[in-house]
């Protein structure tokens, strides 16, 4: 059994049976190390796009009780965790599946001794766990929502409530518009506010009106953008909401709509009250509720309360789904033929790309003819070059976001969008692939690639290749654009033994003499990478610039 993060894949080879490696039918288990509990599911990849969960359990160790309190895992979340991991292997080994993939959440993630807590799961089991940012996970909400409903042309607020965070998004079909993680979190708001509290006794209500005002602060900076984008619903995923909504039906007081269960708005309000008036030990007697979550389901409530409060009211639908499948839908993505989802995740990956692009208010013309041009160049330069879709992918999202740290300043503009671009939330690119796209933005003017510069220097060789082929179109291409005036409608290029010739087509009575300019300045990283003299040929004079 092979234990292991699945590596994005640049590009992949064979035929529907077997894809970048993979023979169908393929299993893979995906393990959730969250603030409540440790989650197994195995799924059963049939073909590219079929897959069925074969098995799934659950241990709720609570890792996060201490955490949220002190800062640090307790040595007692060591070796439950490690006793837990050891019970999915032999169960992993059992279902003879092929690979293993471990993500950790907020718990682990804030803990100061994370380091070592990691170190000793990889010693004692094997197993390597990748950490989590609050935006990772909300990319694996969106993309478990892709998969939990129709969006048609909605928009929709997206939260997932989990032990230690909330995710909170709005989102579209075609793209992650805005997220964000909050430190509201059922186990977390429980250890804080009722660490000591009889579970025989009702909640104390200053506690909770605390509690209220807390949640409430760390939601009301999201109103602003709650009113701009005007989500029609929630769609909420984690234990505690789906739970709700079970009791919201047990109660008929709960509604179905698109396969999901939910609660209207106003009877989400009267189950926090009736949580609100009982103990816990009442509340684990409730019909449709787990008794073990008697304990948090009241902060749980509140989150969600608090949330549609200041979203407008909205009614709530919940999904079973949730990071586990996020992660599966990734790693269908990464590992599995890309031309089977091809159109759907190029699609949007680059409407992650245009919406960042809007957000630092780049300039749209500009932006749109730069990655129009280097399209056009990536295609007729290939004998060159040799990269493949998923490359042009990269190249398209740096074309267009190339010059978003001028909202910084100018002068320093290509260092600023490689930083932007590289912490950004880009739906549904790698981090990897992120700084390969923070990279080729950078190198689109000034210094050409090299191990002096860390981020590039720390990529793998095959991406520092890919980078530098890429950097010398994005230059090309900007210099083709050099007036901002979108003078070029298209360009060819032939092929000498030594040469190119790239011939343009400008609209008509268009002055080029700044793309020329623009050219002469920027084609000598081209020309050395390709050993190829670039020349200029205006297809409406037959003026040709060149290296005399």
């Amino acid at each position: 059994m092979k234990i292991s993060e699945p590596e994005p894949i640049i590009s992949a080879l064979g035929q529907e049976t077997r894809v970048a490696g993979i023979t169908f039918p393929h299993r893979v288990g995906i393990i959730d190390i969250g603030s409540n509990s440790i989650k197994l599911r195995i799924y059963e990849i049939i073909s590219a796009d079929t897959q069925k969960v074969l098995y799934e359990d659950r241990d709720m160790i609570r890792l996060g009780e201490e955490v949220f309190v002190t800062q640090h895992l307790p040595a007692s979340a060591f070796a439950k965790t490690v006793e837990t991991l050891e019970s999915y292997k032999r169960i992993l080994e059992k279902f003879d599946t092929s690979e293993i993939v471990v993500k950790a959440t907020s718990a682990v993630r804030e803990a100061k001794n994370v380091n070592l807590f990691l170190s000793y799961i990889k010693k004692y089991t094997g197993i390597s766990i990748q950490v989590l940012s609050g935006l990772e996970e909300a990319q694996y909400v969106y993309l478990a929502a892709l998969s939990s409903l129709e969006f048609h042309n909605r928009t929709i607020l997206l939260i997932d409530i989990g032990g230690g965070s909330t995710e909170v998004c709005i989102a579209t079909q075609q793209a992650l518009i805005f997220s964000e993680s909050l430190p509201l979190g059922t186990v977390r708001l429980t250890q804080t506010f009722f660490a000591d509290h009889n579970p025989l006794e009702n909640y104390p209500r200053e506690k909770v009106r605390t509690m209220e005002v807390y949640c409430q602060k760390q939601v009301k900076p999201l109103q602003v953008i709650f009113s701009r984008y005007q989500p029609e619903f929630i769609l909420a995923f984690g234990g505690t909401p789906h739970h709700l909504a079970f009791v919201a039906q047990k109660h008929n007081i709960g509604i179905e709509k698109e396969g999901c269960l939910g609660i209207p708005y106003r009877h989400n309000r009267d189950l926090f009250d009736t949580f609100l008036r009982s103990s816990p030990e009442k509340i684990a007697r409730i019909k449709g509720l787990e008794p073990k979550r008697a304990d948090i389901v009241l902060s749980g409530s509140l989150i969600l309360k608090t949330i549609a409060d200041l979203s407008g009211n909205l009614d709530i639908l919940t999904s079973p789904k949730g990071l586990r499948e996020g992660i599966m839908m990734e790693y269908i993505f990464s590992r599995i033929n890309p031309n089977i989802y091809e159109e759907r995740q190029n699609d949007f990956r680059l409407k992650s790309a245009y919406i960042l692009g809007e957000k630092f208010s780049v300039n749209r013309n500009h932006a749109r003819q730069v990655e129009h041009l280097a399209t056009k160049l990536f295609h007729q330069l290939k004998p060159l070059h040799h990269l493949d879709q998923s490359s042009l992918i990269l190249l398209r999202a740096a074309a267009y976001l190339h010059d978003i740290g001028m909202i910084i300043n100018y002068k320093d503009h290509h260092k600023h969008s490689q930083y932007i671009i590289s912490q950004a939330m880009l739906s549904g690119f790698t981090q990897e692939e992120k700084e390969v796209i923070g990279l080729i933005s950078r190198y689109h003017r000034k210094s050409n690639p090299k191990n002096s510069h860390t981020s590039y220097k720390n990529l793998p060789e095959i991406r520092k290749q890919e980078v530098a082929q890429l950097a010398a179109i994005i230059r090309l291409a900007d210099a083709l654009d050099q007036s901002y005036q979108e003078n070029i409608q298209d360009v060819s290029c032939v092929f000498g033994k030594e040469t190119i010739t790239m011939t343009l087509q400008s609209k008509p009575g268009a002055d080029l003499t700044l793309e020329k300019w623009g050219i002469q300045r920027k084609k000598a990283f081209a020309e050395s990478l390709w050993d190829h003299v670039i020349h200029i040929q205006d297809e409406s004079n037959k003026d040709s610039t060149r290296n005399d």
